[in-house]
C-alpha cells in the first residue's frame, strides 16, 4: 500500500479519433488533438513541435490519456538489463541493485510505445513499469525528508505502507546504511514482490517485513481499493471499491513490541487515509520514537487528514517541524534521547 504518486495508472485511456474541436480567437487549437499533443510532449519531456513532427495525428489521438508523472524521468535512468521471471519484471541498475515489480499492464505497454525511443534500449514494454517504480520510489526516496528528521547511520526506521520495497531499499542504502528497518505492508501480492526484492539485494539481515496492516489495535479488516497501490483499510470515497481480501492489522505499539528493538529513529507512514488510526495506535512507544513523517494526501469525514495528524501528534507531545514535501506532516519528539540506544 502506498499513498504517494502512483506509477500504476489504471484509468489510462485514449482520446477517440475524430472527436470534434475548435480554435480560439488567437487561432490556437483547442480540440482533442491539441490536448493530446501537449500531454504527450510532457510525458516525453520534449516540446509540442517534436511530437507533431514525430507522430501522425492518428497515432497521437490513440495515445494514452494519461502517463505516469515519472515517465520523462526515465530518460536519465541507466540500466544494465531487464527481463521477466514468471509474473515479475526486473531491471538491473549500474550500482548493483536489482529491482522486481509486476509485469507492465496493458496501459503501461501502450505508453511504452510513445517513449521507447528516448529511454534505455534495454527496457521492454513488459519491464516499463519496473523502471517507473525505480525512478518513482528508489530515486525519489529521500529528498522530501527534512534534515531534522534524518536518523543516524546506525538508526532504526519503521516504514508503514512499504509497497514493493523500493523505498525500503533506498532507506537501507542511504538513510540508515548501518541500521535496521521494519517494513509493514498490507497487500499479500505486494509482500511477495517485496520479499524477492529484499532477498535479491541481500538485505535480509537488516530489513524485517510484517505482512499486516497498521491500525489502532488488533483486528481483521477488509481492504478497500483499486489495485496494488490504491487501497486502504478506510473506505475512502475515492478508493471505495470492495475487495475480497481481508488483512490482519495491529497497532504501531504492538508491531514494535513484536519487532523487539528498544527505540525507533524515524516512523514513516504512507497508508491512504488510515493514518489517523495508525497514530491512534501509538501510545506506549511514543517516547521511544524520535521523529515521525506522515504522508497525508486525502480528506475524510470533512477534514484534511494532514491537519488531523498534526493535531494528534501535538496531543502526543511531538513538536511539528517545517520542511518535507507536499501533504507531508513532520514532527520531532522532544522527549527522545539524544542518540539511539
Amino acid at each position: 500500500m502506498n499513498a504517494e504518486r502512483p506509477t500504476d495508472d489504471e484509468n489510462s485511456h485514449s482520446t477517440p479519433a475524430g472527436s470534434g474541436g475548435a480554435a480560439d480567437d488567437t487561432g490556437n487549437r483547442t480540440d482533442p488533438l491539441d490536448i493530446a499533443i501537449q500531454k504527450l510532449a510532457k510525458a516525453r519531456g520534449t516540446d509540442v513541435g517534436e511530437v507533431s513532427a514525430r507522430f501522425s495525428e492518428e497515432m497521437i489521438l490513440k495515445a494514452p490519456n494519461s502517463f505516469s508523472n515519472y515517465t520523462s524521468s526515465l530518460r536519465a535512468l541507466e540500466i544494465n538489463g531487464s527481463g521477466v521471471l514468471g509474473d515479475m519484471a526486473w531491471i538491473q541498475v549500474p550500482f548493483g541493485r536489482r529491482f522486481f515489480s509486476p509485469v507492465s499492464r496493458k496501459n503501461h505497454q501502450r505508453a511504452f510505445q510513445y517513449v521507447s525511443d528516448l529511454i534505455s534500449p534495454k527496457l521492454t514494454a513488459e519491464t516499463f513499469l519496473a523502471a517507473l517504480d525505480v525512478v518513482a520510489r528508489y530515486h525519489s526516496g529521500l529528498e522530501d525528508i527534512p534534515s531534522s528528521l534524518l536518523p543516524p547511520r546506525n538508526g532504526r526506521v519503521m516504514e508503514c505502507g512499504a509497497y514493493l520495497g523500493h523505498k525500503t531499499i533506498r532507506f537501507a542504502d542511504d538513510l540508515v546504511p548501518e541500521g535496521e528497518i521494519l517494513a509493514v505492508e498490507l497487500m499479500p501480492e505486494n509482500c511477495q514482490i517485496f520479499r524477492r526484492n529484499i532477498e535479491e539485494n541481500g538485505l535480509q539481515d537488516r530489513v524485517s517485513l510484517f505482512e499486516a496492516g497498521v491500525w489502532s489495535g488488533p483486528d481483521r479488516l477488509k481492504i478497500w481499493g483499486k489495485g496494488r497501490q490504491r487501497n486502504s483499510l478506510y473506505p475512502l470515497e475515492k478508493i471505495k471499491v470492495e475487495s475480497d481480501v481481508w488483512a490482519s492489522v495491529d497497532s504501531i505499539d504492538n508491531h514494535l513490541d513484536t519487532w523487539g528493538r528498544p527505540s525507533i529513529d524515524l516512523l514513516y507512514i504512507t497508508v491512504n487515509a488510515a493514518e489517523i488510526e495508525a497514530l491512534q495506535g501509538l501510545d506506549r512507544w511514543r517516547d521511544r520514537i524520535r521523529a515521525v513523517l506522515v504522508v497525508a494526501i486525502y480528506e475524510r469525514e470533512g477534514r484534511d487528514c494532514g491537519d488531523w495528524c498534526r493535531e494528534l501528534l501535538v496531543e502526543m507531545g511531538f513538536e511539528l517541524v517545517s520542511g518535507g514535501g507536499p501533504k507531508q506532516v513532520c514532527a520531532i519528539n522532544p522527549n527522545f534521547p539524544s542518540a539511539s540506544e
